[in-house]
């Protein structure tokens, strides 16, 4: 738990704790899937496509506490929310340290759920690295592509 982030010790700030780094080790992962602390990292693999993701589907709710607090349009600053600095030689503050981003590609509608890091750029945009070798890179290609195929279809 990080209490005392530079610049987020204000009466305004939105929030000035951060709690991170919950699920950086096998062990933990596994013990928040309800498997033993001690499972394998390839089975952790095997298990949340197979088992996992077919016991806990997603729930789809009008109201409740998940909804009190919603930003949309220029209400949207990221830099309201306490960011550390990491490490000293990211090039900004990351936000995103450990997060599962769902892709998929237009075409053949393959899914794909991946870690990434994302740091915080401006008041509104988290840039991720997608390396055109891993799945969210060849997803983010399919997107563009196809993007140049309705434009040439246009002309």
């Amino acid at each position: 738990m990080f209490s005392n982030i530079k610049d987020y010790n204000k009466k305004d700030s939105r929030g000035r704790k951060v709690f991170g780094c919950s699920l950086s080790s096998y062990r933990r992962v596994a013990m928040m899937l309800g498997l033993a602390p001690d499972t394998h990292p390839r089975e952790l693999v095997k298990v949340v496509p197979h088992d996992f993701l077919r016991r806990h589907s997603a729930k789809i709710v009008k109201t409740g506490p998940v909804k009190e607090n919603i930003l949309t349009g220029e209400a949207v600053n990221l830099y309201d929310f306490p960011t550390p600095h990491w490490n000293r030689m990211d090039g900004g503050r990351y936000i995103m340290t450990y997060a599962g981003c769902v892709t998929q590609n237009p075409d053949t509608h393959v899914m794909n759920v991946g870690v990434y890091r994302g740091m915080v750029a401006d008041r509104n945009h988290l840039p991720i690295y997608m390396y055109r070798a891993q799945h969210i890179g060849h997803h983010a290609l399919a997107w563009q592509q196809k993007a140049r195929r309705k434009c040439r279809s246009l002309m």
